[in-house]
């Protein structure tokens, strides 16, 4: 990944290796963080995932492959089909209530606490 000056057009950094090794993957989107410290990166298998903006460190997964199939997401949304293409097609995260907000391609919007910089929390799914 690439990053540029939107103001110069020079290239500021460069990201390599933000996929995980285990799984052969595309980056589908990408947002910023919090003071812009951070960013997230999301895959076509629905994977999100949080790195330091500064160095490129991995920090944390927001989710796991496996999430649909959890109890705690069933809790959440009972009616949701779990599709083979679970690519997120946008994420936005809002910092004045440090939530990240995720489009997937199942029809979904996910929303994940990010309060706790440890963990993430899948708070509520909706299905558009």
């Amino acid at each position: 990944m690439r990053v540029y000056d939107a103001m110069t057009g020079k290239l500021k950094r460069v990201f390599n290796d933000l996929v995980d090794e285990k799984f052969p993957v595309d980056l589908s989107t990408f947002c910023l963080g919090a003071r812009q410290r951070k960013f997230f990166v999301a895959d076509n298998i629905g994977l999100i995932r949080q790195y330091n903006m500064k160095n490129g460190e991995f920090l944390k997964s927001a989710n796991t492959l496996n999430e649909t199939e959890s109890s705690e997401f069933t809790k959440k949304q009972s009616n949701v089909k779990k599709k083979e293409n679970n690519q997120i097609s946008q994420l936005l995260y809002i910092p004045e209530e440090k939530l990240l907000i995720g489009s997937f391609y199942d029809s979904t919007i996910r929303i994940y606490d990010e309060e706790e910089s440890e963990e993430t929390v899948l708070l509520k799914v909706k299905e558009i």
